[in-house]
């Protein structure tokens, strides 16, 4: 198995389109990604529930590693990540409780700079037909609000099997397939859930890994529906090449499928860091500001331009109500926002 640094990884991918080559790849999205998002990596979030699992059935977390040893015998806190799913199962027993943690993980996270970089790729009017696509066993929204936000495009996103027939395999428009499901749509944590994909999703990448490369990132590789989907890909899939982005090798399927598919090993971890390179030898911008200030600017303009309406409408049988309730609305503005009101109001005057 080939390994390159960090470095050549994302000049070579460079290298080969300025060459003219017609590849394109699909960017694999682990929990890693999310991190320096403010969501904690599947690791992490086992060695917290079982803290939460202990106190609630011993009401303490007192020898908190032998109670974990006679509790589960075979776990493995360097394999945490793999007990993700019967630790959640076994603290959160129905679907809907389960929802409700991962909607509390992810409810106030926002897309970190790898994010933000990331979707400058992907939408980049040059770059981005090579890299328009991503997958992500995540439940989270940051590559989608990532695209939102900083850049002037919007994504398709399949965040239930049932859509994944809108996917193109043609299309250049950036996608996002989240193979197991969105926090607001009965994600798929436990094994019973995850152990296979639905039919027309494994046809539909199968399609997709017909004639693209993968690049994995921040990904644990435990998943044994994808680990099986890869597993049973021709010979021929893949074509412009598999890159595994991490500090080490998965001890699963999905490393075996790794290591027999001869794929390049490209050891690093840290995904802000890797989009800092991408944003540096793609040449890539940085997010734009006024994209922001067009935004404020709207919905500044819009808000005086109701007093404005209600004051000159002399029939308005409302206005006095409608004035007091805008004066209001304009008292709950912070400071720098109450000054950017009244400053703009005073222009269009």
């Amino acid at each position: 198995m080939n390994s390159i640094d960090v470095l050549q990884f994302v000049r070579k991918l460079k290298m080969e389109i300025d060459n003219g080559s017609d590849c394109r790849f699909v960017f694999f999205l682990g929990a890693g990604c999310s991190v320096s998002s403010g969501i904690p990596d599947a690791a992490t979030l086992v060695i917290y529930w079982l803290k939460l699992l202990k106190h609630l059935q011993t009401g303490n977390v007192n020898d908190f590693d032998s109670w974990v040893k006679s509790r589960f015998p075979d776990f493995n806190e360097e394999k945490a990540a793999s007990f993700y799913g019967r630790i959640i199962e076994e603290l959160y027993p129905s679907s809907k409780a389960r929802q409700e943690e991962v909607e509390r993980i992810v409810e106030k996270s926002l897309p970190s700079f790898g994010y933000a970089i990331l979707a400058q790729l992907i939408t980049h009017p040059i770059y981005g037909k090579y890299f328009n696509t991503i997958i992500t066993t995540n439940f989270d929204d940051l590559a989608a609000d990532a695209i939102y936000l900083f850049t002037n495009k919007k994504p398709l996103v399949i965040y239930h099997e049932s859509l994944i027939n809108f996917v193109r395999i043609s299309s250049f428009q950036p996608v996002i397939i989240k193979l197991h499901g969105d926090v607001r749509f009965a994600p798929k944590n436990i094994e019973s859930e995850t152990k296979s994909l639905d039919k027309n999703v494994e046809k539909t990448l199968n399609n997709l890994f017909s004639e693209r490369g993968i690049i994995f990132v921040g990904y644990g590789g435990n998943d044994k529906s994808i680990g099986n989907l890869l597993s049973s890909l021709s010979k021929n899939s893949l074509p412009c090449g598999i890159y595994w982005v991490g500090n080490r090798l998965p001890k699963s399927v999905i490393g075996e499928w790794l290591q027999s598919r001869n794929a390049t090993w490209v050891k690093h971890q840290d995904f802000d860091e890797l989009m800092l390179i991408t944003w540096y030898y793609f040449n890539l911008k940085h997010p734009d500001l006024n994209k922001f200030s067009r935004i404020l600017e709207v919905y500044i303009k819009t808000f005086n331009l109701i007093k404005s309406q209600v004051e000159n409408n002399i029939d308005h049988t409302q206005k006095i109500s409608i004035k007091n309730i805008w004066e209001e609305a304009l008292n709950k503005f912070e400071n720098d926002w109450h000054y950017e009101v009244e400053r703009r109001g005073d222009k269009s005057e």
